[in-house]
Formats: C-alpha cells, structure tokens, sequence
C-alpha cells in the first residue's frame, strides 16, 4: 500500500496564508501604534519638542497629525529625546 502525498501547492499556500496573517497582524499593531503615538504627541508633546515655550493652535495640531502618524517611530525618538534634555 502507497502512503499518499501531501501536494506541495496545499502546503505552499497555506505557508503563504500564515505570512499574509501575520504581516496584517503586524501591520495593524504598527497603525495601532502609530495612532497612540500621534495622539499623544499632538495632545500634549509637540509643545515639548519644540524646545521653546510656545502654545499650538487647534488648527496646527490638525495639521500635525497625519505627519506624525506616518513617522511615528521618528516623533517617539525626537519626542523622548527632548523630554530628557528638558
């Protein structure tokens, strides 16, 4: 008696499902943090990276928010550094 054989296509897109299931994963836990990130930076952090005691409009943190979003690994590191500086 033959063992039967497990067709590498199956496998390969079930490998290739679990990829796509994790690199969504990762991608919406890197929105997710990007989120929290620009929240927090445009509530209440911009006024300490800035260096200089300067009050934001309403309009400007609107403005700011999209950007920090997008960079948020770069606002976190220039936001902690300047904290520390302060």
């Amino acid at each position: 008696m033959r063992a039967a054989r497990i067709p590498a296509k199956i496998v390969r897109g079930w490998m290739e499902s679990a990829l796509n299931a994790l690199l969504g994963f990762l991608f919406v836990l890197w929105c997710v943090a990007g989120l929290v990130v620009a929240g927090a930076f445009v509530a209440r952090g911009a006024d300490v990276a800035l260096g200089e005691p300067a009050t934001l409009t309403a309009g400007a943190r609107i403005l700011l928010l999209p950007g920090a979003f997008l960079l948020w690994p770069l606002v976190l590191y220039r936001w902690l550094r300047a904290g520390s500086a302060a």
